[in-house]
């Protein structure tokens, strides 16, 4: 079976009872898409303890047995989404949302990362670069831009928070993005 879709869900109780269905393009690195429910700033706090499986589903909806892993949310920021990306020939603009908390703690600067990719060609995407963060300095401002890429190069770039709760995780590129 060639997968084209995974499923997803989350459980805080062990396995007991589990989130609706998420459904995502068989598309590598999977993300777990809890940055945009509801659902993961008031239920995936930090210091809880989650049961996550996926599982592969095919063309004609066949599907795979679910894979496990247990996690543990470590800090109190959800992941910056990108909102917008522009760019030109040698330079990004990156916009994104606030960064939100349950427990109210102000980001207090957004680390902005970025790594080189091919675009394959059925459109997916391979990381071929290590991470590189352009922005070290405090900023609390919604948007970045980084100067000095390659013209005709694919890159990814994902942004966390930071501030007094540690650094939040990174939101997951959607996509390359080629600089032209």
């Amino acid at each position: 079976m060639s997968a084209t879709q995974y499923v997803l869900n989350y459980s805080a109780d062990g396995g007991v009872t589990w989130s609706p269905d998420h459904v995502l393009p068989a598309q590598a690195p999977l993300a777990i898409p809890g940055y945009s429910h509801e659902y993961y700033r008031y239920a995936y706090l930090p210091g809880n303890t989650y049961r996550v499986r996926v599982k592969a589903r095919g063309i004609v909806g066949a599907e795979g047995p679910y894979a496990y892993v247990t996690s543990t949310r470590v800090t109190d920021y959800d992941p910056v989404v990108v909102a917008r990306i522009t760019h030109g020939s040698t330079a990004t603009r990156l916009e994104y949302y606030p960064a939100a908390s349950p427990s109210g703690a102000p980001a207090t600067n957004y680390v902005v990362q970025y790594r080189t990719a091919t675009v394959n060609a059925n459109g997916t995407y391979s990381a071929t670069g290590s991470w590189i963060t352009v922005d070290k300095d405090d900023h609390t401002t919604t948007y970045y831009t980084i100067t000095g890429l390659q013209a005709a190069q694919a890159y990814l770039f994902r942004v966390a928070a930071e501030g007094s709760a540690g650094i939040g995780p990174f939101h997951y590129p959607r996509g390359a993005v080629t600089v032209n």
